[in-house]
């Protein structure tokens, strides 16, 4: 009988233990789907992650290997390029409506500007794709809130992020419509402000805000250069 128990017992551990990989597993597949999902939808573009290391017990989030692919009639396959995403996060606001990011790292972001044959670069395609994306988000919210505006409300959930970093920018510049040389933009750090309330961003909103912003950014980056 005891080593029928034993037997129990360590057939309920081992199940125990897979089923917890499993769901750790799972879970990094959920906040990349989410990502890559919010990302591809911002954009119009296709977003890519190599890997997504959760530690919710710690508050910390690690994503390596982010691709952004060019818009079409582009040579390069992708246009921006994060060797490392590092998120940390108040862990008492988890599960709650009102998540707190207390900063996100951008490491080593490499981003490679051209043009097509009108003078247009992919950046400010970017832009006008994710200007057009924000535009078609907001008239859908209308419809919605007008159709439902009868209904009872439930809380969205918001995410405030308290801090954006970006570590290691090299913006790379194809001049070769113009005759000149390609030229290399190389910046320690730059610390990014979010147009966000201070109540923060709806979840289902956030890929559209970060994007707008670091697209817009490496797009004014450039612009300087070039003044």
């Amino acid at each position: 009988m005891n080593k029928l128990a034993f037997i129990a017992v360590s057939f309920l551990l081992f199940f125990g233990a897979m089923l917890w990989y499993l769901a750790a597993t799972d879970w990094n597949g959920f906040i990349a789907s989410q990502v890559t999902m919010q990302g591809s939808q911002s954009t119009e573009q296709t977003v890519t992650l190599r890997q997504v290391d959760s530690q919710l017990e710690n508050g910390v989030i690690n994503f390596s290997g982010f691709t952004l692919s060019n818009p079409a009639g582009y040579s390069t396959k992708n246009a921006l390029l994060i060797d490392n995403i590092a998120v940390r996060i108040n862990q008492q606001s988890i599960a709650t409506a009102s998540i707190i990011i207390e900063s996100v790292h951008l490491n080593s972001l490499s981003a490679a500007i051209e043009f097509n044959n009108e003078g247009v670069s992919n950046f400010q395609q970017l832009s006008r794709q994710i200007s057009n994306q924000i535009i078609k988000v907001a008239s859908f919210k209308t419809e919605k809130f007008s159709a439902k505006k009868s209904r009872k409300k439930t809380p969205q959930t918001r995410i405030k992020i308290e801090q954006l970093v970006v570590n290691n920018i090299i913006i790379k510049i194809d001049s070769s419509h113009e005759n000149t040389p390609p030229n290399d933009i190389k910046i320690p750090q730059l610390t990014l402000a979010l147009n966000q309330s201070e109540q923060g961003i709806l979840s289902t909103e956030l890929g559209s805000v970060i994007a707008e912003k670091l697209i817009g950014t490496v797009n004014e980056l450039a612009k300087q250069q070039n003044e």
